[in-house]
């Protein structure tokens, strides 16, 4: 059990804050480059996203695209994965098959809290709005 109980403190301290910001023109994307099948998922410094290319070391990136819609926006999320060389992607691969099994719930947590902050915020700007 401690074994477990280790792991899941490792995954619960993985997260968006562990991505570097990217410039990806209108969306917004960050990346994370690492041996992500390790237990402390072997990340490392990204100094520059386009430039580092380590052997046996992939680069994930995960953009958000706010498309309207109407008077609504739906916010899209994508992740993507680039693994250098054939040795990274046939490590890569089984961890991301496991892995993308908790990424959609991990995923729609995220875009629920961007939802109550979101409407959070207009109700803060409406209540202002209507003291004036």
């Amino acid at each position: 059990m401690v074994g477990n109980t280790s792991i899941c403190r490792c995954i619960e301290a993985f997260g968006l804050h562990d991505f570097i910001p990217l410039d990806r023109g209108g969306d917004r994307a960050a990346g994370l480059v690492g041996r992500f099948w390790r237990l402390d998922f072997g990340l490392m410094p990204l100094p520059d996203a386009t430039a580092f290319a380590r052997p046996g070391t992939p680069k994930l990136v995960i953009g958000f695209l706010a498309e309207p819609q109407g008077e609504l926006t739906r916010l899209v999320t994508e992740t993507r994965a680039d693994c250098p060389d054939r040795m990274s992607l046939l490590v890569f691969t089984p961890y991301w098959l496991v892995f993308r099994l908790p990424s959609g719930p991990m995923r729609r947590r995220f875009l629920a809290r961007v939802k109550r902050t979101v409407e959070s915020r207009r109700h803060a700007v409406a209540a202002a709005g209507s003291r004036t």
